[in-house]
Protein backbone atom coordinates (compact mmCIF):
# COMPACT_ATOMS: atom_id res chain seq x y z
CA UNK A 1 0.00 0.00 0.00
CA UNK A 2 1.29 3.50 -0.85
CA UNK A 3 0.92 6.20 1.40
CA UNK A 4 0.25 9.78 -0.26
CA UNK A 5 2.02 12.49 1.90
CA UNK A 6 -0.19 15.65 -0.13
CA UNK A 7 3.12 18.32 1.02
CA UNK A 8 5.71 15.56 -0.23
CA UNK A 9 3.99 15.67 -3.51
CA UNK A 10 2.68 19.12 -3.74
CA UNK A 11 3.02 22.49 -2.90
CA UNK A 12 0.18 24.30 -0.96
CA UNK A 13 0.28 28.18 -0.79
CA UNK A 14 -2.09 30.93 0.59
CA UNK A 15 -3.30 32.92 -2.39
CA UNK A 16 -5.98 35.31 0.04
CA UNK A 17 -5.75 35.44 3.17
CA UNK A 18 -9.31 35.20 5.39
CA UNK A 19 -10.87 38.61 4.47
CA UNK A 20 -14.14 40.48 3.81
CA UNK A 21 -15.54 42.52 1.31
CA UNK A 22 -13.48 44.25 -0.69
CA UNK A 23 -11.99 43.50 -4.24
CA UNK A 24 -8.81 41.48 -3.55
CA UNK A 25 -6.03 40.39 -5.42
CA UNK A 26 -4.10 37.22 -4.50
CA UNK A 27 -0.50 36.49 -3.93
CA UNK A 28 1.43 35.36 -7.41
CA UNK A 29 3.00 31.82 -7.63
CA UNK A 30 4.84 30.41 -10.42
CA UNK A 31 4.24 27.44 -12.38
CA UNK A 32 7.93 26.76 -13.25
CA UNK A 33 8.23 23.78 -11.12
CA UNK A 34 4.69 22.58 -11.60
CA UNK A 35 2.56 21.25 -14.81
CA UNK A 36 -0.88 22.54 -12.77
CA UNK A 37 -2.10 24.53 -10.01
CA UNK A 38 -5.31 24.15 -8.62
CA UNK A 39 -6.92 26.80 -6.82
CA UNK A 40 -9.74 26.60 -4.33
CA UNK A 41 -11.57 30.06 -3.21
CA UNK A 42 -13.69 29.96 -0.37
CA UNK A 43 -16.43 32.60 0.50
CA UNK A 44 -18.74 32.88 3.35
CA UNK A 45 -21.56 34.66 2.51
CA UNK A 46 -23.64 36.50 5.16
CA UNK A 47 -24.64 39.01 2.36
CA UNK A 48 -26.29 38.75 -0.64
CA UNK A 49 -23.63 40.39 -2.88
CA UNK A 50 -21.34 38.53 -5.08
CA UNK A 51 -18.39 39.37 -7.21
CA UNK A 52 -16.46 37.81 -10.02
CA UNK A 53 -13.32 35.55 -10.05
CA UNK A 54 -11.08 35.85 -12.47
CA UNK A 55 -7.14 34.00 -12.78
CA UNK A 56 -4.47 36.85 -14.31
CA UNK A 57 -1.13 35.72 -15.64
CA UNK A 58 2.26 36.90 -15.45
CA UNK A 59 6.31 36.69 -16.71
CA UNK A 60 7.26 36.61 -13.37
CA UNK A 61 6.24 36.57 -9.49
CA UNK A 62 6.86 40.24 -9.22
CA UNK A 63 4.31 40.95 -11.71
CA UNK A 64 5.68 41.66 -15.10
CA UNK A 65 3.52 41.90 -18.26
CA UNK A 66 0.38 41.12 -16.58
CA UNK A 67 -2.60 39.18 -18.76
CA UNK A 68 -5.73 39.60 -17.38
CA UNK A 69 -8.63 37.04 -17.46
CA UNK A 70 -7.11 33.94 -19.18
CA UNK A 71 -9.75 31.65 -19.50
CA UNK A 72 -10.42 28.92 -17.05
CA UNK A 73 -11.39 25.82 -18.64
CA UNK A 74 -11.71 23.78 -15.82
CA UNK A 75 -13.86 24.78 -12.89
CA UNK A 76 -16.27 23.72 -10.68
CA UNK A 77 -18.66 25.40 -8.15
CA UNK A 78 -20.16 24.56 -5.05
CA UNK A 79 -23.00 26.97 -4.13
CA UNK A 80 -24.00 25.70 -0.64
CA UNK A 81 -21.31 23.74 1.48
CA UNK A 82 -23.41 23.61 3.91
CA UNK A 83 -26.00 21.50 2.25
CA UNK A 84 -24.38 19.26 -0.02
CA UNK A 85 -20.01 18.54 -1.41
CA UNK A 86 -20.87 18.16 -4.47
CA UNK A 87 -18.57 20.21 -7.00
CA UNK A 88 -20.85 20.78 -10.54
CA UNK A 89 -18.71 22.01 -13.36
CA UNK A 90 -19.06 24.80 -15.10
CA UNK A 91 -18.61 25.90 -18.72
CA UNK A 92 -15.12 27.61 -19.45
CA UNK A 93 -14.84 31.46 -18.94
CA UNK A 94 -12.68 34.01 -18.72
CA UNK A 95 -14.29 35.46 -15.56
CA UNK A 96 -17.36 33.86 -13.24
CA UNK A 97 -19.69 35.75 -10.30
CA UNK A 98 -20.06 34.69 -6.85
CA UNK A 99 -23.59 33.32 -6.63
CA UNK A 100 -25.55 35.92 -4.37
CA UNK A 101 -26.77 33.31 -2.13
CA UNK A 102 -26.41 33.57 1.46
CA UNK A 103 -24.26 30.22 1.92
CA UNK A 104 -21.14 29.25 1.96
CA UNK A 105 -19.29 28.60 -1.11
CA UNK A 106 -16.44 26.87 -2.55
CA UNK A 107 -15.09 27.72 -6.43
CA UNK A 108 -12.09 25.28 -7.51
CA UNK A 109 -10.43 25.95 -10.55
CA UNK A 110 -7.51 24.28 -12.66
CA UNK A 111 -5.21 25.82 -14.32
CA UNK A 112 -2.85 23.66 -16.78
CA UNK A 113 0.51 25.26 -17.16
CA UNK A 114 0.82 24.41 -20.68
CA UNK A 115 -2.39 26.65 -21.21
CA UNK A 116 -0.38 29.73 -20.85
CA UNK A 117 1.05 30.73 -24.12
CA UNK A 118 4.09 32.49 -24.33
CA UNK A 119 4.27 36.25 -23.76
CA UNK A 120 6.71 36.61 -26.48
CA UNK A 121 8.96 34.76 -28.80
CA UNK A 122 12.19 35.79 -26.56
CA UNK A 123 13.44 32.49 -24.83
CA UNK A 124 12.50 33.06 -21.15
CA UNK A 125 9.65 35.73 -21.40
CA UNK A 126 7.03 32.97 -20.92
CA UNK A 127 3.65 32.99 -18.94
CA UNK A 128 4.06 30.93 -16.11
CA UNK A 129 3.12 33.05 -13.03
CA UNK A 130 -0.79 33.58 -11.84
CA UNK A 131 -2.68 35.26 -9.36
CA UNK A 132 -6.50 34.92 -8.37
CA UNK A 133 -8.70 37.93 -7.81
CA UNK A 134 -11.84 38.51 -6.33
CA UNK A 135 -14.06 41.33 -6.82
CA UNK A 136 -15.70 43.21 -4.53
CA UNK A 137 -18.66 42.11 -2.46
CA UNK A 138 -19.67 43.12 0.89
CA UNK A 139 -18.11 43.27 4.32
CA UNK A 140 -20.40 40.64 5.46
CA UNK A 141 -18.81 38.16 3.00
CA UNK A 142 -15.51 36.45 3.91
CA UNK A 143 -13.28 35.37 1.37
CA UNK A 144 -9.72 32.94 1.28
CA UNK A 145 -8.30 31.13 -1.11
CA UNK A 146 -5.38 28.48 -1.54
CA UNK A 147 -3.07 27.28 -4.11
CA UNK A 148 -2.27 23.36 -4.55
CA UNK A 149 0.93 22.90 -7.52
CA UNK A 150 1.20 19.52 -7.81
CA UNK A 151 2.55 17.24 -10.35
CA UNK A 152 6.04 18.71 -9.92
CA UNK A 153 8.31 19.04 -13.25
CA UNK A 154 11.27 17.55 -10.61
CA UNK A 155 11.04 15.16 -8.41
CA UNK A 156 12.70 16.48 -4.71
CA UNK A 157 12.05 15.34 -1.59
CA UNK A 158 10.58 18.99 -0.63
CA UNK A 159 8.40 20.44 -3.80
CA UNK A 160 10.46 23.88 -5.18
CA UNK A 161 8.83 27.09 -3.98
CA UNK A 162 6.35 28.88 -6.27
CA UNK A 163 6.53 32.25 -4.81
CA UNK A 164 9.74 32.44 -6.28
CA UNK A 165 11.31 32.68 -9.80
Amino acid sequence: MSTFMLPERCKIVWAITPQAGAAINGDIVSLKGYRKCTIIVQVNHANAAAGAITVDKFTNVAGANISAGITMTNYWTNLDCAATDTLVKQAPAATFNMDAGITPQEYVIEVDAAELPDATPVIGNLYDCIRVNTGASNAGNITSAVYILHDSRYMEGTPPSAILD
